[in-house]
């Protein structure tokens, strides 16, 4: 085989692996429009991916044009290199946006936040211009292309970009509202180094090596993977989290527990949510639920502590909160010494027992008119009621009782409740929606996801009973 023929044998292979590469994420992107809707956060993924998809096409074409087998005119080169520039820019900024997206969804991307995000794009579209007559960073003289003196420069506008958009990410993973999502942090980390390190190889290489468009094909399948990943997390009609998802952040929490904080559990639902479906139709059902959301979600961005906010099933949600511990280790030995010197009065529904008595009397069927009480209490009497000898069914009231008690907490509900009057206010509708509040602490006690799911479900339990108007047995 002649040198030519092995050229444009390789010629061929680096234009097929660039288009399909290029085909590739063309097809993601739309994939990912169609699939998941007109959000900004996909459209802006979509933009990304098409600019990526756009420097693979104008990196093919430079190579075709600069090749022993078809010149190109030496003004179109320029443009079609300023332009390759430029789009990798831009798909850079995009990808900045993306991630700002991800991470801080508090952010409104208005007109004026996306000039912010502009300013290296706007930078690099000015020198560009300007290398058209200085040539500090490339030009072509007699169809032979040359670096300018300011290259650097340009390389670093361009491909570092991603590299400082990496180290950026370094720091956001550091910031302590992060704590929990380090590992996404860390692919997305990588998802910003592949391209940087694949424009830095493809430059200093020479000859037919896609290695740019490998290099954006992989990222772009890796960002692809992740926000399907994010998406099968999300509750479908209310746009939260859900219960999955819920159970892994409340697992990592516990696993990885923050020195001199304490994490919350507040569960919420609706009260007489099953009368506004019997009245106005399930259809309305639904929506009072996607208004719920929408209160609970004001009132997580107002809480100054770090949140989580998951629908759990039904018209349940669940709010997570890590909350400074001053005073929490008062508020342990209180609730300690409430549960070891609580009196075991003879009228209680619900008598003294042993830890055994108490189960097998309950598998009997003894106190039926307390049975489903019991069977409620049952399920976090492993946790909280452990001290020697006997134990009183009751005393885990207190344990609730105490958690409400705390400042911050007051406040939380506080929040919670003005939200969702503000909601009410908002859409006017012939029903009010109310909630019913219950909340559990992670402690010494409750050291796990079903024990903080148990007292928090246990004291909202109460709460429905008083807000329905029934009697409550424990003040």
């Amino acid at each position: 085989m002649s040198v030519e023929e092995l050229m444009r044998h390789f010629l061929i292979q680096y234009t097929v692996l660039n288009g399909f590469c290029a085909y590739l994420i063309l097809a993601i992107a739309v994939r990912n429009i169609l699939g998941k809707g007109r959000a900004l956060v996909y459209q802006t993924f979509a933009r990304l991916a098409s600019y990526l998809a756009l420097v693979i096409v104008l990196d093919t074409v430079i190579v075709l044009g600069n090749d022993r087998f078809y010149r190109m005119p030496d003004v179109l080169m320029i443009f079609m290199l300023s332009a390759y520039f430029l789009t990798i820019t831009l798909g850079s900024q995009c990808f900045f946006v993306y991630y700002q997206m991800i991470l801080h969804p508090e952010i409104r991307w208005d007109s004026k936040q996306h000039l912010k995000s502009s300013i290296v794009t706007l930078v690099n579209l000015g020198l560009l211009i300007i290398n058209l007559s200085t040539k500090q960073f490339f030009y072509m003289e007699n169809h032979v292309f040359h670096y300018g003196e300011a290259i650097l420069l340009e390389l670093i506008m361009s491909y570092g970009y991603c590299a400082v958009i990496a180290i950026n990410l370094r720091f956001e993973r550091r910031k302590p509202e992060n704590e929990y999502r380090e590992h996404y942090i860390d692919r997305m980390i990588l998802c910003a180094m592949i391209p940087a390190v694949a424009g830095g190889i493809q430059v200093l290489v020479h000859g037919y090596y896609p290695i740019l468009s490998l290099g954006y094909a992989i990222a772009v399948i890796a960002m692809y993977m992740d926000s399907l990943e994010n998406s099968i997390s999300k509750d479908a009609m209310t746009g939260l989290n859900n219960k999955g998802q819920l159970l892994q952040e409340m697992n990592q929490r516990i696993s990885h527990r923050k020195e001199n904080t304490v994490l919350f559990l507040f569960m919420m639902d609706l009260n007489r949510f099953k009368q506004i479906n019997d009245k106005y139709g399930h259809q309305e059902g639904d929506i009072a639920l996607i208004h719920f959301a929408e209160a609970l979600t004001n009132a997580a961005k107002e809480i100054p502590h770090h949140t989580f906010l998951a629908r759990f099933g039904g018209d349940e949600f669940l709010l997570l909160v890590d909350m400074p511990s001053e005073g929490t280790i008062e508020m342990d030995r209180r609730i300690a010494s409430e549960l070891v010197n609580a009196k075991k009065g003879e009228d209680s529904e619900i008598q003294s027992y042993s830890g055994m008595d108490f189960q097998e009397n309950l598998e009997r069927g003894i106190w039926q008119p307390g049975r489903k009480q019991i069977e409620r209490r049952l399920k976090i009497y492993h946790w909280v009621n452990r001290y020697s000898g006997e134990v009183h069914a009751d005393n885990m009231y207190v344990y609730a009782a105490e958690q409400r008690k705390l400042p911050e907490v007051q406040q939380i509900l506080s929040t919670i409740e003005r939200a969702v009057d503000d909601i009410n206010e908002k859409y006017d509708k012939p029903y009010k929606i109310e909630t019913s509040i219950g909340v559990g602490r992670l402690s010494k006690n409750i050291r796990t996801v079903q024990g903080l799911l148990s007292i928090a479900d246990e004291d909202l339990y109460r709460q429905k009973k008083v807000a329905h108007g029934e009697a409550c047995d424990i003040n």
